[in-house]
């Protein structure tokens, strides 16, 4: 068998045929082979598969499916016609069942290394029964030279052009293919972006952001307003995103059409930057699940990491008081004018660090209700002890966590389990369908003091 490419290695070996032992973390298949590992896309466990080796990176080769010898009996039809040539999903070739068990048993064994003692509880599922459809934002490469300029990153980095993506709505999709005619016309002659962010929205505007890493000319500017204005699709925000076009060098966005780069939420326009969901179906299943655990509650809310504020505006009314907490200003600030506007007076905020903002809270605790429910929603990274440590002294008896790392979830799990919480449920929350991406929902209380995780 042929060797693979290694570090510093510009060599690419022919193509070899490997037997496929079990999936990684991402969904991607992986062969042990006496050349270290092989990891495989779209290839399923028991399969023997003709592989091209590619980049070596993770500390293991990457090679792209060449073509499937002996298939395994659970392979489905992938319904993508550009399934071969792009990397976006990874389970597609999996039944939608196979999938749900799959993410479970991932799940599973992370809450065994990593968490607490969950073995009386039972994993939910919580996500949409088909996997088409969902995705309403998405990041594209641009290939000038393709007669759509719009793709997503193959294998090995190779452009794949996508004017029908199954994963992204009808709306999305039909944006995607008129603003890659757009950016074929003459307008913008020789200046290409570096890459294309679309949003789409069903209600209000979408966003168009153009990353570019050069100055464009004031000519091209006042042509992207003459162009989105008559033939770009209507109600359409478009962003610059790139240097600053005086002399800084700082990036910036350039507003060019509409709000200061607003992107449409379910709660009204954000200001471009601002996370939202991508998945706006799969989400509702998620508040779903969220609120079975805010039933009930006529007290204090701590939404820590809240965003824009989903879950504050969603079971405010459950609620004598919400108060949510994130670092982003920008964020708050759209939850405090929707709050306004819906009449949820009991919404407060705090701008800052969780690390900060926590202990100030306990010091501030005096003479007022304890927060008795926490709902907390970070990025990728564990909030860790200092921060967790605050919330049985703020009175927090219940936890809502919601982990889009499983694995931070679970350490964190762990800390909180030291601290006299215990697991009550657990669910595979299913926000990206059809990928290797799940997250880990935790429902947690209060059973006693500080004890062995």
């Amino acid at each position: 068998m042929g060797r693979f490419v290694t570090p510093g290695d510009d060599s690419r070996p022919e193509s070899v045929v490997v037997r496929i032992d079990g999936f990684g973390y991402g969904g991607e298949g992986y062969s042990r082979t006496p050349d270290g590992f092989l990891s495989v896309w779209h290839a399923l466990p028991g399969e023997r598969v003709e592989v091209l080796p590619g980049d070596y990176h993770r500390g293991r080769a990457w090679g792209r499916l060449v073509r499937v010898l002996e298939p395994a009996g659970r392979r489905v039809d992938p319904k993508c016609s550009h399934y071969d040539s792009c990397t976006g999903c990874a389970l597609r070739h999996i039944g939608r069942s196979d999938e749900r068990s799959w993410k479970l048993t991932q799940l599973a064994e992370i809450l065994e290394r990593y968490g607490p003692s969950t073995s009386t509880i039972e994993l939910k599922w919580v996500g949409p029964e088909e996997r088409d459809g969902h995705r309403e934002r998405a990041n594209y490469q641009i290939d000038p030279n393709a007669e759509m300029p719009l793709g997503f990153r193959g294998p090995s980095g190779t452009h794949s052009p996508i004017p029908d993506c199954p994963a992204q709505s009808d709306g999305l999709n039909q944006l995607v293919c008129e603003i890659g005619a757009w950016l074929k016309s003459d307008l913008f002659g020789l200046f290409v972006p570096s890459s294309v962010e679309i949003l789409h929205s069903q209600e209000g505007h979408s966003l168009l952001v153009l990353k570019t890493g050069v100055p464009i000319s004031s000519d091209l500017l006042a042509g992207l307003r003459r162009a989105a204005e008559t033939s770009a699709p209507k109600r359409l925000n478009i962003a610059l995103l790139g240097p600053n076009q005086v002399t800084t060098g700082r990036d910036q966005v350039t507003t060019l059409v509409g709000k200061l780069g607003h992107q449409a939420s379910p709660f009204g326009e954000v200001p471009f930057g601002v996370w939202t969901h991508t998945t706006l179906a799969p989400a509702e299943a998620m508040y779903g699940w969220v609120g079975e655990h805010l039933r009930g509650q006529a007290d204090r809310l701590l939404d820590v990491c809240s965003g824009v504020g989903g879950i504050s505006i969603r079971f405010a009314h459950r609620f004598s008081e919400v108060l949510a907490l994130d670092v982003n200003h920008d964020a708050l600030g759209c939850l405090s004018q929707c709050a306004a506007r819906r009449d949820l007076d009991q919404i407060k905020t705090r701008a800052g660090k969780v690390e900060t903002i926590l202990p100030r809270l306990v010091k501030e605790q005096q003479g007022t209700p304890p927060v008795s429910t926490a709902v907390i929603n970070p990025m990728r990274i564990p909030l860790g002890p200092g921060p967790l440590e605050t919330l049985p002294e703020l009175g927090v008896t219940k936890i809502v966590y919601l982990g889009p790392s499983p694995v931070s979830a679970a350490k964190d799990a762990r800390i909180l389990a030291g601290l006299g919480y215990e697991v009550v449920d657990a669910a595979g929350i299913d926000l990206q369908p059809g990928t290797g991406r799940v997250m880990l929902g935790l429902a947690m209380r209060l059973v006693s003091g500080a004890q062995e995780a």
